[in-house]
């Protein structure tokens, strides 16, 4: 039963019985009065515009959003922008190579954020890639986010390539949808469409080349991929996805999903417009300039909303009006028992949200493991209260200090370990019934907060590569967990190379601040070695045998990592290239365009491309590479720790 007041005959036992349901100790006891009810809040049915509770940002770039005052918790989604794409730098009609469209953006959506009224939270907006000449000219479109990309996020696109599968944005959320891929198929089809953007609750359209389908969108409000407009000549670009919630999904080449506009489908000979639809369409691509440049891609999204009954994907995310319960408070004069008449009593139990910084001064997530040695707690409870003391923190294996009320409802406090041992997990409870909601005579209790839990480690490992994906630890490192997390499968093509064994390949990287190499991956079929060079010089510093996946079949395949023997000291600006060779066939490689010659989460490490040599199929030992390219050709990594 809720906290419902009967609509006629209504007594303060109504009112009594009614307060108890619905809010935690104390309860209401006889005898009462009226007047134990000042700043009570209740909930009274009336018509409230969604225009007014939202936030749109449709321009690509930094922004910030200023929580209002009374909102305490939003919904949000984010779509990425699309991938540029690419064509051929020449003007003959009769070229039709696989010049292909950039990725969808992906789109992601996340309910029940936590804010605080007059707070300030940084909004970004992905923008479209631009459209390009081959081999490398198109680029990537940039993720859009609320707050930080671990919050909510759609990711964008990856950019159009040759003869290769170009992937769409993933996302981060409680739903939402990959961003379509440019399908290739074969070299000399033409080039595939943009891909559409993600859904609401599904992947967005893949493009595709001539003769080659489906390209509309799974159900979840996706755009549909592009396709070609000239056989084997020219592709749209993909459909984009709107922001006012689930509808239905593109079914036709370039179809917006979700309100989202056409990519690319129209247009003269010899001039067509392929551009991806907005938002977050891939743009298309074109096999020579005689048909047209390559397409732009769409800019993503970010909108905000807020208010009683509105989520994602689908409930009042629109701007239209609707009937919802609207907030009163019982006023400090002129009561009267008919107030509540047909109303009911909101529930007034206060919760508090545990949040931490640590000492090296980065954001501490519920569940992370740093290595700092204190962290400096901020609780911020949904109302404000003036009992709410040091004594009311539940912490394990540690103390409290600098204790300090930044507002009737913001507390800091710093934890700090009795002692660091590693692998140590931490607690910090704030028990229910541990303090009052000021706002009520009554005086209304807390509920339990949400544990937050916290581990030391001494060790922080972290992976060279911007993102990665399934990993396999052996040695030392085993059960480790490599930092910074948020990983989206790290996946590259092999059917192209699986024959591949003559060669040795690998990763350049610059490390940005002084550590460790202490383990290093390869992507790999077969098992083989992994050599590690100083950048320049032919000795390798440390080689080790390493194992592959041993899959058989046409399909993406991960990294496996091995401990080194020892850990290799490496100094702030110096170049390291990681090299595997294996025993026969079956390299990885994958488009870096992404990731070339961009800093990890950390700002420790930067990957400077992919290389590669012919070697005696025989020699089982690397030989170092000197060539660089923004593909990363038998893809390796490392895993380094920070000095």
């Amino acid at each position: 039963m809720g906290g419902e007041v009967n609509a006629s005959n209504i007594s303060f036992s109504h009112l009594q019985n009614a307060y108890n349901n619905v809010n935690n100790d104390p309860d209401l006891t006889n005898p009462i009065s009226m007047s134990e009810f000042i700043g009570c809040e209740y909930l009274k049915l009336g018509s409230v515009a969604n225009a007014t509770r939202k936030q749109n940002y449709i321009q690509p770039g930094s922004w910030g959003w200023t929580c209002p005052a009374g909102v305490t918790s939003v919904s949000v989604v984010c779509c990425g922008g699309g991938g540029g794409g690419m064509y051929y730098g020449t003007s003959n009609s009769g070229w039709q190579y696989a010049m292909n469209g950039g990725g969808g953006g992906g789109l992601g959506w996340k309910n029940n954020i936590s804010v605080t009224p007059g707070q300030y939270y940084p909004v970004v907006v992905g923008a479209g890639g631009n459209q390009g000449n081959y081999s490398n000219g198109t680029s990537a479109g940039g993720d859009s986010y609320f707050i930080n990309t671990s919050t909510v996020k759609g990711g964008g696109g990856f950019p159009g390539r040759y003869n290769s599968m170009v992937n769409g944005g993933s996302y981060t959320g409680d739903g939402g949808g990959n961003g379509g891929k440019s399908y290739n198929q074969t070299s000399y089809e033409g080039p595939a469409g943009g891909g559409g953007a993600g859904g609401y609750s599904g992947n967005g359209g893949d493009g595709r080349q001539n003769g080659y389908g489906p390209y509309a969108a799974p159900s979840g409000g996706g755009g549909a991929g592009g396709y070609q407009l000239v056989a084997k000549k020219v592709s749209g670009g993909g459909g984009g996805v709107g922001y006012l919630g689930e509808g239905s999904s593109g079914t036709a080449a370039s179809e917006g999903g979700s309100g989202g506009s056409d990519g690319g489908t129209s247009g003269a000979t010899p001039n067509f417009s392929n551009n991806g639809g907005n938002y977050g369409g891939g743009g298309g691509g074109s096999s020579s300039l005689y048909w047209d440049v390559g397409g732009d891609g769409s800019g993503g999204f970010v909108r905000i909303i807020w208010g009683d009954n509105r989520s994602y994907p689908n409930t009042n995310t629109d701007d239209q009006s609707q009937t919802t319960n609207v907030t009163y408070t019982i006023p400090t004069t002129n009561l009267s028992l008919n107030i509540l008449k047909t109303n009911s009593f909101k529930n007034m139990s206060p919760n508090m949200t545990i949040t931490a910084i640590g000492s090296s001064g980065s954001t501490i997530d519920d569940g992370d493991t740093t290595n700092d040695t204190y962290l400096n707690l901020t609780l911020t409870s949904t109302e404000p209260t003036s009992d709410f003391f040091p004594s009311d923190i539940i912490v394990t294996n540690g103390s409290k200090s600098l204790f300090h009320v930044s507002a009737s409802n913001v507390y800091t406090v710093r934890f700090t370990p009795n002692s660091l041992v590693d692998d140590t997990t931490y607690t910090i409870d704030i028990n229910q019934g541990a303090y009052t909601n000021n706002k009520t005579t009554i005086g209304c209790k807390n509920n339990a907060a949400i544990q937050f839990n916290w581990t030391y480690s001494a060790a922080i490992l972290e992976f060279g590569l911007w993102d990665s994906g399934a990993y396999a630890i052996y040695g030392t490192l085993n059960g480790k967990t490599p930092d910074p997390s948020g990983y989206s499968n790290f996946t590259s093509l092999v059917n192209a190379n699986a024959g591949w064994a003559g060669y040795s390949m690998g990763s350049k990287f610059k490390f940005i601040n002084a550590g460790s190499i202490v383990a290093v991956g390869a992507q790999n079929r077969y098992g083989g070695k992994i050599s590690v060079f100083e950048d320049g010089n032919a000795s390798a510093v440390q080689t080790v045998n390493c194992s592959g996946t041993n899959d058989t079949s046409i399909t993406p395949i991960n990294i496996k990592y091995t401990t080194l023997s020892s850990p290799i000291p490496v100094l702030a600006g110096s170049y390291y290239r990681i090299i595997f060779k294996n025993t026969s066939g079956g390299y990885g490689y994958f488009n870096g365009g992404t990731w070339d010659l961009t800093n990890t989460h950390s700002q420790n490490i930067s990957w400077q491309g992919g290389s590669y040599i012919s070697t005696t199929s025989s020699s089982p030992t690397p030989l170092i590479t000197t060539n660089l390219s923004t593909y990363g050709y038998g893809v390796t990594d490392v895993i380094y720790v920070p000095s």
